[in-house]
């Protein structure tokens, strides 16, 4: 095995001059001592930004269906790109192996990074109730573990009912902040800047936006009748899942060229679908939930698992075996992952949450499914080793220092 620390200085320094943030610099500065001369500290009041890129709206266009005369976005430049990164952080406490996995948000005014479940779509923050979480770099590995993308714009909306706020004003509109999911795929070119993203917009159309051509285009002119649940790009290709429950997935071509892969057989019970990247493998996930059923749904839940066959005319071929993979379906990201790296996790598991919007209320929100037995219970009673998924692990987090709890008589703030 290489011995990382007997790279040259002047190969350390190019390394140096790719990385994006200055969080990818406090990774390198972990890896050994001989890194760490090459790159000062960090000043603590920087903030460890993440990727952005600025997007431009062209004239009266909309994520509707609809073109428009009149402008919908507050200015042609206020749509940002974000890339939220998911980071495995592994700790060691008197328990054993631990980890956190955190995705990691910006807070206004330089101060420290914010830390969200990934997986929820309520905004769980790692530290409510708790003053500081500390990561140290040099004794706990922070591992990149995933991504996604989302896009932020104003857009105006009618103003609703607000205290204080007089009556005939109710109707009026005003500019709201939105962010929504997307799906980024960098393309080849010279200076390796030129990508595409693809947006699932209102009025069931997928829109694009070409880095290279500096405006969003409609994908297909007439919509389908369904809305997109899920998007993935995989291959130099964006795939588009749609609602119908019928596993009805369509390929975009970067010229906007749109194919559908055969669904796969229907089903008399109602399932919403996901796709997952497994490596280089695709899957569709399908969660099946008997009518009528609600308070109780997720005793009677199961779940189908298709992998995309590339040989040949497309087509989805069913599994029943994992490997050593975990599959967690979460609000705003879909994770696959070797169980390895998950100190105590099960394989050949789906880890999802109970409620339809993502939401996180307490330990019985968390679930899982395991493809061998088709059971389903709940995540942490059938293993601890998915706490740290949702940062749950709390008397693990305190024990080796990850985090500080303050006084209850002090105030503090989240």
């Amino acid at each position: 095995m290489a011995d990382w620390s007997l790279l040259p200085n002047d190969l350390l320094e190019l390394i140096v001059g790719h990385l994006e943030t200055s969080f990818e610099i406090v990774l390198f500065r972990s890896v050994c001592r001989s890194w760490r001369s090459v790159v000062p500290p960090l000043d603590h009041s920087r903030c460890l930004g993440i990727k952005t890129h600025d997007i431009s709206f062209n004239a009266g266009f909309s994520f509707s269906d609809q073109p428009t005369d009149q402008p919908p976005f507050k200015s042609s430049v206020d749509c940002t790109l974000k890339n939220i990164p998911i980071y495995l952080v592994k700790f060691w406490t008197p328990y054993g192996d631990d980890y956190l996995l955190a995705e990691m948000r910006e807070r206004e005014g330089g101060e420290p990074k914010l830390l969200l479940s990934p997986l929820s779509s309520n905004g769980i923050k790692y530290g409510m109730g708790i003053n500081q979480v500390l990561f140290n770099s040099l004794t706990s590995p922070i591992i990149p573990f995933g991504q996604y993308y989302e896009i932020t714009y104003f857009k105006k909306q009618p103003i609703r009912y607000r205290y204080g706020l007089p009556y005939h004003l109710w109707n009026e509109v005003e500019w709201v902040e939105t962010s929504e999911r997307v799906e980024f795929l960098r393309l080849h070119s010279e200076d390796s800047r030129d990508f595409a993203v693809l947006f699932a917009g209102r009025m069931c159309n997928l829109v694009m936006y070409r880095s290279r051509n500096m405006s969003w285009t409609q994908v297909v002119e007439h919509p389908e009748t369904y809305a997109y649940q899920d998007l993935v790009a995989f291959k130099g290709k964006f795939y588009a899942l749609d609602s119908s429950g019928s596993g009805r997935v369509f390929i975009v071509d970067l010229s906007l060229r749109v194919t559908e892969i055969p669904s796969v057989k229907g089903s008399q019970y109602y399932s919403k679908e996901s796709l997952v990247q497994l490596g280089e493998e695709l899957l569709l996930v399908q969660r099946f939930i008997p009518a009528g059923r609600r308070y109780d749904e997720y005793i009677y839940t199961w779940f189908k698992v298709f992998r995309l066959d590339e040989g040949g005319k497309r087509k989805w071929v069913q599994v029943n075996y994992l490997n050593d993979r975990v599959i967690f379906l979460g609000a705003r990201t879909k994770l696959c992952c070797s169980v390895h790296k998950l100190p105590g996790a099960n394989e050949n598991c789906i880890v999802f949450l109970a409620s339809n919007d993502g939401s996180i209320f307490d330990n019985d929100s968390v679930l899982l499914f395991d493809l061998k037995t088709r059971r389903t219970n709940t995540a942490f009673n059938e293993c601890k080793g998915y706490m740290g998924v949702f940062g749950a692990n709390l008397k693990s987090l305190v024990s080796c220092g990850l985090v500080t709890i303050p006084n209850p008589t002090t105030r503090f703030l989240l």
